[in-house]
C-alpha cells in the first residue's frame, strides 16, 4: 500500500470502464470495486465509467462515494465521453470489458498516460501497459503475440482481485470438518441460468441436513420458485440478498456450490471445498484449473439441471472428509489473496514511470517496476557477469535451471520484492528486498552496460523510499564485502550508515 506523502501534489486518477448486467453478471465492477478501494485507499481519486446497461450498478457507486462518467459502448463516443467527463485525463485507465479490445485501448491513448487492461481470455489483441489476467494457470507466455513486446503481463491466480476481506479471514490452517454442516450456495449477482434452483434441487435429494445459505444479487430472478425449494430442505434454507461480508458467510461453511468465477477464487483462499459449474463461456478455463489442482468438483455447462448427479457429488464429497482437506489444501495454494496488494504496487509503479527518481540526470529517464518472470533471464546474465561474481559471496557461476527455480520462488515469495530499474524504458538494474525477522537484506546489481553511469544511487534511494511507503520491514540492511568500494559509495549515498566491520561491513537505512 502506499501513502499519502504529504507533497502537496495532486492525486493520481484512476478510471475504471466497467459494466455489469444480467447478461455478463457483475464480476466486472465487483473485481474493479476491489481494486478501486485499494488505490483510494492509496490517495488516488477513482472514477467509473459505466454505460446505461448499468442501470442498477451506477446508485452503488454513487452511494460508495465514486464518481461516474456515463459512456456509450462504442469506441469513437466512448473516448469522447470520457474526454468529455474528465478534460485533463487520467494517470490510469483500467479497462475490464469484454466489448472493448485494442480500438478503444488505441482511442485513449494520450488522455490515459498509461492503459492496465483486466482479461480473462487470451485470444484477442490489446494495446496496454499492463494486462491482468487472474486465471489459474494462466502465464504472460499466452499473451506474447497479442499485447506491446513492453507490455506487463500479471498472469495467474496470484494476481486474483479479491476484496481484503477474505485475507483477513483466511485463518492460518483450516480443517475439515467430520461431515458437511454448513453450505453456501452463490452463483454470482444475477444467476441468468437458475442454477440456483438446480443446486438447492440436488441439497433436497442428497438429504445431509446441512444448514444451507442462498446468497443471490439485487438482479435475481425465479424468486417463488427459490423459496419453494428452500421451504423443503431440513433446516429450510435461508437467503441472503446483496450481502456486505460474504467471506464471514464462507468463513463458516463446510462446502460451497457456485459459478467459475471470481468466487471461485474467492473460495479458494479461503479453504472451501466446492462444486463450481462455468455459467459463462469465460470460467471455463477456471473451472478447468480448478478441476486439475484439485481444489473443486465441476459440474459442466448443461449437466448441472442433473440433480441426481449433482445430489451424489454431495454425498460423496458429505462422506470423503479426506478428500475435502485435499481441495481445502489445494485451493489455499492456488489462490493466497495477496493479488489485489501485487497488483497495486505495478500500477502504482505505472504511475510514477514518468517522474525521475531523485538525483537522476535530465536526459535518463529512470523509473522502477516490479520483476516479472519475463525477467529471469536477463537478471541471470547480470548475475553471471565476471564483475558481479566477485563481488558475490557466491563467485560460482549460477545454472540456468537453478536460477529459474529461485527466481520463481522469490517472485511466489511474500518476503521478497524484487524491482527492476528502467533507464528510458530499457531494464538497467535489479534491486531486491529480502525480508527476515522485521528487517530486509538490499542489494542492487546494475547490468554491465549501465555501469559507470552514476544510476545506481538514485535507482537505491527510489526503491528504498518505495519499500518504507509500502512498510516492507522495519528496517532495511546491507551486507557489503569491504573491497566492494562501488557498492559501499552507492548505499552511503542512498543514506546507509555503516554499524558493524567484522569481515562483512553491515549497513543500516537512516530513517528518511
Amino acid at each position: 500500500m502506499y501513502c499519502c506523502d504529504g507533497s502537496g501534489s495532486p492525486p493520481r486518477v484512476a478510471v475504471f470502464r466497467a459494466d455489469a448486467s444480467a447478461e455478463i453478471g457483475g464480476g466486472h465492477v465487483r473485481r474493479c470495486l476491489a481494486l478501486a478501494n485499494a488505490l483510494a485507499a492509496d490517495c488516488w481519486t477513482t472514477i467509473f465509467a459505466c454505460t446505461r446497461m448499468t442501470p442498477r450498478i451506477v446508485p452503488q457507486l454513487a452511494a460508495a462515494g465514486y464518481r461516474h462518467i456515463a459512456v456509450e459502448p462504442d469506441a469513437s463516443p466512448e473516448i469522447d465521453a470520457l474526454r468529455a467527463g474528465l478534460p485533463d485525463g487520467c494517470d490510469v485507465l483500467v479497462i475490464d470489458h469484454y466489448g472493448a479490445g485494442a480500438v478503444l485501448d488505441r482511442a485513449c491513448r494520450g488522455w490515459a498516460r498509461h492503459i492496465t487492461v483486466i482479461e480473462d481470455l487470451a485470444d484477442r489483441v490489446r494495446d496496454c501497459d499492463v494486462l491482468i489476467d487472474q486465471t489459474p494457470g494462466r502465464t504472460a507466455a499466452e499473451y506474447s503475440k497479442i499485447v506491446p513486446r513492453n507490455c506487463v503481463v500479471l498472469a495467474g491466480s496470484r494476481y486474483a482481485l479479491l476484496h481484503p476481506r477474505f485475507r483477513e479471514v483466511r485463518k492460518a490452517s483450516r480443517i475439515a470438518s467430520p461431515t458437511i454442516r454448513n453450505v453456501v450456495v452463490s452463483f454470482g449477482w444475477t444467476d441468468p441460468t437458475n442454477a440456483t434452483a438446480h443446486a438447492l434441487e440436488a441439497l433436497r435429494r442428497a438429504d445431509i441436513g446441512a444448514k444451507v445459505h442462498v446468497m443471490l444479487g439485487t438482479t435475481s430472478g425465479n424468486f417463488s420458485e427459490l423459496r419453494a425449494l428452500a421451504a423443503q430442505l431440513q433446516p429450510t434454507a435461508e437467503f441472503h440478498v446483496a450481502v456486505d461480508d460474504m467471506p464471514a458467510f464462507l468463513a463458516a461453511a463446510d462446502l460451497a456450490i457456485g459459478a467459475a468465477g471470481i468466487g471461485a477464487l474467492e473460495r479458494c483462499c479461503i479453504g472451501i471445498p466446492a462444486i463450481v459449474a462455468p455459467v459463462a463461456a469465460n470460467q471455463r478455463a477456471n473451472a478447468d484449473a480448478l478441476a486439475i489442482a484439485g481444489a473443486a468438483l465441476v459440474v459442466m455447462r448443461g449437466k448441472l439441471n442433473d440433480a441426481s448427479k449433482l445430489a451424489g457429488m454431495i454425498e460423496d464429497l458429505n462422506g470423503d472428509r479426506t478428500r475435502r482437506q485435499r481441495m481445502i489444501d489445494a485451493g489455499r495454494t492456488l489462490c493466497d489473496g495477496r493479488g489485489l496488494e501485487r497488483v497495486c504496487h505495478q500500477i502504482a509503479e505505472l504511475a510514477q514511470a514518468t517522474r525521475r527518481p531523485r538525483g537522476a540526470a535530465d536526459d535518463d529517464e529512470l523509473a522502477l517496476r516490479f520483476a516479472t518472470a519475463g525477467d529471469a533471464r536477463k537478471v541471470w546474465e547480470w548475475r553471471n557477469d565476471a564483475q558481479a561474481r566477485s563481488m558475490s559471496r557466491n563467485a560460482t557461476p549460477i545454472a540456468w535451471d537453478a536460477h529459474a527455480t529461485w527466481f520463481a520462488d522469490r517472485l511466489n515469495s511474500a518476503d521478497s520484492a524484487m524491482l527492476i530499474g528502467m533507464i528510458g524504458g530499457v531494464p538497467a538494474a535489479v534491486i531486491r528486498f529480502d525480508r527476515k525477522q522485521g528487517s530486509a537484506d538490499v542489494s542492487i546489481n546494475i547490468a554491465p552496460s549501465f555501469r559507470g553511469r552514476g544510476l545506481g544511487k538514485s535507482l537505491l534511494s527510489s526503491a528504498c523510499e518505495l519499500m518504507e511507503r509500502n512498510r516492507f520491514a522495519e528496517r532495511l540492511d546491507a551486507d557489503i564485502k569491504p573491497g566492494n568500494t562501488s557498492s559501499r559509495k552507492i548505499f552511503e549515498a542512498a543514506g546507509f550508515v555503516l554499524v558493524a566491520d567484522d569481515g562483512e561491513m553491515l549497513y543500516y537505512r537512516r530513517q528518511q
